[in-house]
């Protein structure tokens, strides 16, 4: 197995975990936003988007080990 891919294999378990964790806040947002509880619900998107933010930067840590 070349390093580029060990590195991508070692990151993928994190990338999994950002995606789930995002889906779940996402979901609690908008559970959140149907009951009206808007400061929650900012909180759970702003948790989501973040979650996002950190599973691309995860993918582009792949991308450049394997080119």
């Amino acid at each position: 197995m070349h390093n580029t891919e060990s590195s991508m294999n070692k990151n993928m378990p994190d990338i999994s975990d950002s995606i789930v964790s995002g889906d779940s806040d996402y979901n609690a947002a908008v559970d959140l936003l149907n009951n009206k509880n808007y400061d929650e619900s900012k909180n759970k998107a702003i948790s989501a988007n973040n979650m996002h933010i950190e599973e691309r930067r995860l993918e582009d840590t792949c991308w450049e080990a394997y080119l």
